[in-house]
Formats: structure tokens, C-alpha cells, sequence
């Protein structure tokens, strides 16, 4: 599948999220049918490798996204906390943010859900 097209101006929305005693900040913008196409993931020191590997994260998840993967598919994909069932990372947390706003900030409960 090609990478589809994003627009040069497209709305966006902001999100925090506490993970791990750190807080992120989760953006994300959708196109003309509302489905999630890019992904920003920040929070860590600018130039550490938490940065980097958040940026370059973001980056994967964007692409996939682009060419046709879902959030869903993208959620599922990832590591679980074997306790709690959630995220095991704040990559995983931000999907479900973006695949389950009206739960509110779930990271790390109540996540069997999902």
C-alpha cells in the first residue's frame, strides 16, 4: 500500500500523560475521516537516548499508520504488563490514550479491556 499523502496543515490534538512517575506529551493529528495518521511522542531530556528512541518510535508508528495500519492494530502489537494487563511502555500508553480517550488517563489500569 502507498504512503498516503498528509495535507500541510491538519489539526491536532494534545494530550499528557503520566507514565512511570515521568510526564509526556502525546500528539497526534487525524485526517478528513478522523482516523489517527500521525503520531508525536515527547517528554524525555531533549538529546538523550529516551529522546531519540521516543522520536524515532513516533516516526515507526506515523509510517504504519500512513500506509494503512490502525491504531488497533498498532495497540495490539505491543508488549503487555504481565500484572496489570496495560502497557508495559509509554509507547503502548500512548496508543491506547489515542484508542480509548473517553476512559480518561488508563495507563497502567484497568486495561484488560484492551
Amino acid at each position: 500500500m502507498n504512503r498516503v499523502r498528509l495535507p500541510n496543515r491538519r489539526p491536532s490534538e494534545l494530550v499528557t500523560i503520566d507514565w512511570a512517575g515521568s510526564e509526556y506529551t502525546l500528539g497526534f493529528s487525524r485526517d478528513s475521516n478522523g482516523a489517527v495518521i500521525e503520531v508525536f511522542l515527547t517528554g524525555a531530556k531533549s538529546g538523550g537516548d529516551l529522546d531519540a528512541l521516543l522520536n524515532d518510535a513516533s516516526v515507526l508508528l506515523s509510517i504504519g499508520l500512513q500506509h494503512g495500519a490502525s491504531i488497533e492494530e498498532l495497540r495490539k502489537s505491543l508488549a503487555r504488563d504481565g500484572a496489570t494487563g496495560g502497557p508495559a511502555s509509554i509507547i503502548g500508553a500512548a496508543l491506547a490514550e489515542i484508542a480509548a480517550p473517553q476512559i480518561g488517563r488508563i495507563c497502567g489500569t484497568r486495561l484488560s479491556d484492551f
